[in-house]
């Protein structure tokens, strides 16, 4: 049989989950599937069907459509307590949490501003988030943290029970507001599991209305 008349080589069909060991695990046990391949010149040099050849190749390593919109898409919060009520902002607007520093009244504070702190020689407010959200006040206890968050270019200590955990929260699980009957400080409700967690807008939450 003439060069011309050998049918051409097959090509591995990769998996089309793109995992580099389902890939690589494949191959090793000889279990890939094969397709048609497209000639090659005698030369070397590629033909017309050639040009795009590594590209596909590296396509079909990729993720499936299906697959990719299956994948779930998780957002990172700072979850906390108030009132046995379970809170939280997003983490790229939390700087650090603290113990509960020694407060400073003021004079006059705008509320629910309660007084400054002291941050490594800066001073702060520290604004009472149960009174802004219309929760009982108790005196802070040994389980209370400050929560420094920044918000147009400005840091502001924030008043907590208690800091839960940094969670990755699923978009999926994530509901809206139901305008008429929440504030506007709620961006919307995170559940799973029967936990039930409350997202906040710090815009909303540090911009006060008559």
């Amino acid at each position: 049989m003439s060069d011309e008349s050998k049918p051409p080589k097959p090509a591995p069909r990769l998996p089309p989950s793109g995992l580099a060991d389902e890939v690589l695990g494949q191959l090793a046990r000889g279990e890939l599937g094969t397709g048609p391949q497209e000639p090659q010149a005698e030369d070397g040099l590629a033909t017309p069907g050639d040009v795009d050849r590594i590209y596909t190749f590296a396509d079909s390593l990729q993720l499936g459509p299906e697959e990719e919109e299956e994948r779930e898409v998780y957002e990172t919060w700072v979850e906390f307590r108030l009132a046995d009520e379970l809170f939280a902002l997003p983490v790229a607007q939390v700087r650090e949490i603290l113990r509960v520093l020694e407060v400073t009244p003021v004079p006059h504070p705008p509320f629910p501003v309660i007084g400054i702190i002291n941050l490594r020689g800066r001073a702060l407010p520290l604004l009472d988030l149960r009174a802004r959200l219309d929760l009982p006040t108790p005196a802070p206890d040994a389980e209370s943290r400050v929560v420094i968050v920044e918000s147009e270019g400005r840091r502001i200590g924030l008043l907590v029970d208690a800091v839960e955990r940094v969670a990755k929260l699923a978009q999926s699980a994530m509901r809206p507001p139901e305008a008429a009957a929440e504030p506007a400080e709620t961006r919307g409700f995170h559940l799973t599991d029967g936990r039930e967690t409350r997202l906040l807008d710090l815009t909303a939450i540090l911009t006060l209305r008559d």
